[in-house]
């Protein structure tokens, strides 16, 4: 018997906006640009597949991800030497900061996992480096917030900038109850508070924000930053 969940699957989505037969699918997020929440889910939930090498036996992926969260770690003051010995066979700093620099070149599926399990882990406080923070700052790289989907190489980070620390309250709420409107890195952190206090799951208020899973969490475990309030 076919669950709901399966059913909701298997039925067309349409959208006017959309140029894909079937709209808020992997297939219309890659080829006709769709960015809508739904779209977006499934293309996550397709790489992470990959990624966890259920993608027809391979044992390699691309090591965008990985490089993006090494990269994001440093600028929260995580060195490479710490981000090592969190395997469970101690790796090298070198070999963390090849990792760091190798773009999207392959590495293995288990070492992209663990990269995972460590961001998870460590991407929500602080590292104890000052000089890893500042070098990786001067380097360009963007810290976990800047990413709704880390392992996507067509996303565009957040890079704040003017106005990032505005939180327009109404802008909040209509995005809360599904209104597709741009809010600002501020704004998304407030709204999955917001969304928690009332009982709502972290990820699923991400989802309607089009966040991934683990920065809705990311979100959901640390304090939205101080920000002012729009009129």
């Amino acid at each position: 018997m076919s669950t709901l969940l399966e059913v909701r699957r298997r039925m067309p989505r349409t959208n006017p906006n959309c140029t894909a037969d079937r709209h808020g699918t992997a297939a219309a997020y890659t080829q006709a640009g769709c960015r809508c929440p739904e779209g977006r889910e499934e293309r996550r939930i397709r790489e992470k597949r990959r990624r966890h090498g259920y993608d027809g036996g391979h044992t390699s992926v691309s090591g965008l991800g990985s490089a993006r969260r090494v990269q994001a770690l440093a600028v929260l003051g995580w060195t490479f030497e710490q981000i090592g010995a969190r395997f469970p066979k101690p790796v090298s700093s070198r070999a963390i900061q090849k990792l760091a620099y190798q773009g999207d070149k392959r590495v293995h599926v288990a070492t992209a996992n663990r990269i995972d399990v460590i961001y998870r882990e460590l991407s929500s406080r602080q590292g104890s480096s000052p000089i890893t923070r500042a070098r990786a700052k001067a380097r360009g790289w963007l810290p976990p917030l800047a990413w709704d989907n880390i392992d996507d190489p067509d996303e565009e980070p957040r890079l704040g900038g003017e106005g990032s620390d505005l939180v327009d309250k109404v802008a909040i709420e209509r995005a809360l109850g599904g209104d597709r409107i741009r809010l600002t890195p501020a704004e998304r952190h407030h709204a999955i508070h917001v969304a928690v206090a009332r009982g709502v799951p972290a990820t699923k208020a991400g989802r309607a924000l089009g966040l991934s899973g683990s920065t809705s969490r990311h979100y959901a475990s640390t304090p939205p930053p101080a920000a002012e309030v729009a009129a």
